[in-house]
């Protein structure tokens, strides 16, 4: 579930804006790989933090027998239906047409995390940017990585044997969730530019979102 939120097209192309802004600002390879690491750092930190919160909250409504159903009983639902979006989206990406797929930040919430790495990139303390961008453009863009966040804490809370070790598999999440994100700054980092990284992505959206359907 972490490495498909990580694989999340709207997550994905977060991650290529930001290094193809970087590069557009003219941050040399070693400076890319700084920002990178606290970028992703930031974002480690702050899902983190939403999912210990929320897992919580899960925990101490599911001790009441009507609110545990309704939790276990609505999330159930949600995934149905997200599952089932994630295929119509799967066909939209077959045809083309990226843009009328159901699963997606809406335009203004895009537009808000694009400002929020031009502004913190231009910060002349890089790491102190970076960790800002992280941790703001986390919460921005959790109407869309919660999606499938939200329904895993849920998932966790409602397995007895995973319950007991939910803090652990809380950091196991996060850890594959920015994986990709790692990946993309390695490879920037050894040559690869952003433009060849988001073909690949734009190649693939179908298969991913059939994996997120998967997971739902």
């Amino acid at each position: 579930a972490g490495l498909g939120d990580g694989i999340n097209p709207c997550a994905f192309a977060t991650i290529l804006f930001f290094v193809s802004y970087l590069g557009m600002v003219g941050r040399k390879k070693n400076e890319i790989l700084i920002v990178g690491l606290s970028f992703a750092s930031a974002i480690f930190a702050t899902y983190f933090l939403v999912g210990l919160g929320f897992l919580q909250f899960i925990k101490t409504m599911t001790n009441i027998e009507l609110m545990a159903k309704i939790i276990f009983g609505g999330t159930s639902v949600l995934c149905l239906i997200f599952g089932f979006l994630s295929i119509y989206d799967y066909f939209k990406a077959k045809e083309g047409k990226t843009g009328d797929m159901m699963l997606q930040l809406p335009t203004f919430l895009k537009k808000r995390i694009h400002k929020t790495i031009r502004e913190k990139s231009r910060m002349k303390s890089m790491v102190a940017g970076a960790l800002i961008a992280g941790f703001m453009v986390s919460i921005l863009e959790f109407a869309c990585t919660g999606q499938v966040y939200l329904p895993t804490i849920t998932f966790m809370v409602g397995v007895e044997g995973l319950k007991s070790s939910a803090i652990l598999y809380l950091v196991i999440y996060n850890i594959f969730f920015i994986v990709p994100l790692l990946l993309v700054f390695a490879v920037v980092y050894f040559g690869v530019s952003s433009q060849a990284i988001s073909r690949i992505m734009e190649s693939n959206v179908g298969t991913v979102k059939l994996i997120l359907a998967c997971v739902f």
